[in-house]
């Protein structure tokens, strides 16, 4: 949106500040690794500025107002999913397990009791063959209170941060089983969402599900064979469209087009194009360092990106060159 407004030429109206706005709140609170999305949004904001789009009050009182909408949204969202710090817990879990087995136990003894009073460190030590849900489930302490993880944070940092190798080691290997999502691998992506039908098979037993059903409109579907049938082919058939919707699991070509598209608005001193691009490609960096798991879904907005900015440059070349021939034309 603040692409067009920028290509349009025109200073911003009320009606659309107020959307940037309210956007722009939703957008930063959307996810946790969202936040980044504060400091993005002020800089194409302060682009305009510069291009006299904007004023520089109306520029300060938007990033005021989009603050304030992040920091409501993100205490009301606190208060519907209960304290932070236990989901927060289970996202650092993969990380904290590759540092604490490779820490030394007697150099590392201050960092390794802070983090104990929130996992297993022993277990997680004597272990290093278990991964995934058995890991977090092994490891993960009952109890526990909001000073002792920020404690047990800081100890993960600094553990990350004599260790470096070890938190790499653990990235890649998340970033990789992420990434074949094709050959199904290790995700869990594809399972989750070829059970997703068993949702409306039979009674609901659980509590959290039977509330969802009874408070959701129109919750079922209208063909629930065609629409088992339909997830299972595009989750886990390699044969359905011709094996065409089986590439579409694959997350590199994207991630590459993307990566090429801000070298080249870079390049040619583009920068808001450049600065709404690199918004979308910096949060793979992001979620590389703080995905909890192998879902598809933490990379799905540069993975929709990559092939919309593409596909925009093309429309561009090819309307550009049209307007160049019909020049000589004429």
């Amino acid at each position: 949106m603040l692409v067009a407004f920028y290509l349009r030429g025109t200073r911003l109206t009320r009606a659309e500040l107020t959307a940037v706005v309210v956007l722009g709140a939703l957008a930063a609170s959307w996810r946790s690794e969202c936040v980044y999305y504060l400091a993005a949004i002020p800089v194409m904001l302060a682009v305009l500025c510069c291009k006299k789009l904007l004023r520089p009050l109306a520029l300060g009182a938007v990033t005021a107002l989009i603050l304030c909408g992040y920091m409501a949204s993100s205490r009301y969202t606190g208060s519907l999913m209960g304290e932070a710090w236990q989901y927060q817990r289970i996202a650092l879990c993969y990380q904290m397990a590759a540092l604490v087995q490779d820490a030394d136990p007697a150099e590392d003894a201050a960092e390794l009791a802070a983090i104990d009073k929130i996992y297993d460190v022993d277990y997680c030590r004597s272990h290093p063959e278990i991964h995934g849900n058995a890991l977090r489930e092994a490891i993960l302490r009952n109890g526990g209170s909001d000073a002792e993880w920020k404690e047990c944070r800081g100890a993960i940092a600094r553990l990350a941060l004599r260790y470096p190798k070890s938190l790499l080691r653990e990235r890649l290997d998340v970033f990789n089983n992420t990434l074949r999502q094709r050959q199904n691998g290790r995700s869990n992506q594809k399972i989750v969402f070829a059970s997703s039908f068993l949702m409306y098979e039979g009674e609901p037993e659980r509590d959290v599900l039977i509330e969802f059903l009874q408070d959701s409109a129109a919750v079922k579907p209208l063909n629930q064979e065609l629409r088992k049938n339909f997830i299972i082919n595009v989750a886990l058939s390699g044969d359905f469209a011709g094996g065409l919707i089986d590439w579409t699991w694959w997350m590199l070509p994207p991630f590459v087009l993307l990566f090429a598209a801000c070298l080249v608005l870079l390049v040619r001193r583009r920068w808001m194009l450049l600065f709404a691009a690199g918004t979308f490609f910096v949060r793979i960096p992001l979620v590389f360092l703080t995905a909890p798991d192998t879902y598809f879904l933490y990379y799905l907005t540069p993975f929709i990106a990559g092939y919309a900015v593409t596909a925009a440059g093309i429309i561009y070349a090819v309307m550009k060159d049209k307007r160049k021939r019909e020049r000589v034309t004429d």
